[in-house]
């Protein structure tokens, strides 16, 4: 018999608008942290499909605004004025009360201010203080242009650090070429066991990742461009992952390429209809 419970209310909205409730989806279990739903493969001559977005968060943050900066600017100044002194604050300011006490004694005696002696570890204060201000003359900070965004190498995870990056992949045909990695359900399969295969056969096993959900978090279908099997169209499926370690390890049996992009840069990839249908879920 079919039926549906318990499925949240953005994948019952997914099922109502698509007109795929006849999928039989089948209810297998339901506990606080999972939901595992198994469908037919093939229903009412629509393939179902799964894909995996899998995102790649920044390492560093982006370049401030002018707004930003000046409010940043005024937390610091903020946070100089309410917090403590550090040892080397107190030592340097009590050092610098010590040093203009001995020359003002020394012009109220009309002594020569210059041939005061210095005080005991005046010496090795003063020395340490100007490696410090040294060290903070020489200090450089890193370009945030990294080789691979000289490059322009798309393949590689160390371009754009301050942007969430996507991965894409290309397959060996004319339409819908760059697609997110993703591919049909086996027989048995749920949604979520098949986006996880799909992302491992087609990127290999080097390739780690956390889902972030058991729910897809966006829908697309489009028609095939020939009928096969008496199959006219796909139903695909996404879920978010959140990239961990490794890299990508094509399988070129399938895949031709693979590009991690920006938001901004997947419109330049994928059709108008696939990239309206994943923006929604994507972030900036």
């Amino acid at each position: 018999a079919t039926c549906l419970p318990m499925i949240n209310h953005f994948t019952r909205k997914i099922l109502k608008c698509s007109r795929i409730d006849d999928l039989r989806l089948r209810y297998i279990s339901v506990d606080a942290t999972k939901i595992n739903l198994q469908c037919d493969p093939v229903s009412n001559h629509w393939r179902i499909v799964s894909a995996v977005c899998v995102q790649r968060f920044p390492s560093i943050c982006r370049v401030k605004t002018s707004l930003e900066k000046e409010f940043y600017d005024m937390q610091i100044r903020l946070q100089i004025q309410k917090s403590r002194l550090s040892d080397f604050e107190v030592e340097e300011k009590d050092y610098l009360e010590k040093k203009l006490a001995r020359e003002k004694k020394a012009m109220e005696e009309d002594l020569d201010v210059s041939q005061v002696s210095k005080m005991e570890g005046a010496t090795d204060f003063e020395e340490l203080q100007e490696a410090k201000e040294t060290e903070l003359q020489n200090f450089k900070l890193q370009s945030r242009e990294t080789a691979a965004d000289k490059k322009q190498d798309f393949q590689s995870l160390q371009r754009k650090l301050d942007q969430i990056l996507y991965l894409l992949v290309k397959k060996q045909r004319q339409r819908y070429m760059w697609q997110m990695p993703q591919g049909g359900l086996d027989p048995g399969e749920s949604l979520i066991q098949a986006a996880q295969r799909e992302l491992e056969e087609e990127c290999g096993t080097d390739l780690k990742v956390q889902f972030l959900s058991n729910s897809p978090v966006a829908f697309h279908n489009y028609k095939h461009s020939t009928e096969k099997d008496s199959i006219f169209g796909s139903k695909v499926f996404f879920f978010k992952a959140q990239y961990v370690s490794g890299s990508v390890k094509l399988n070129l049996k399938e895949l031709e390429q693979h590009v991690w992009v920006t938001k901004e840069e997947m419109k330049q990839y994928v059709s108008n209809d696939y990239y309206n249908a994943i923006a929604p879920a994507l972030m900036d």
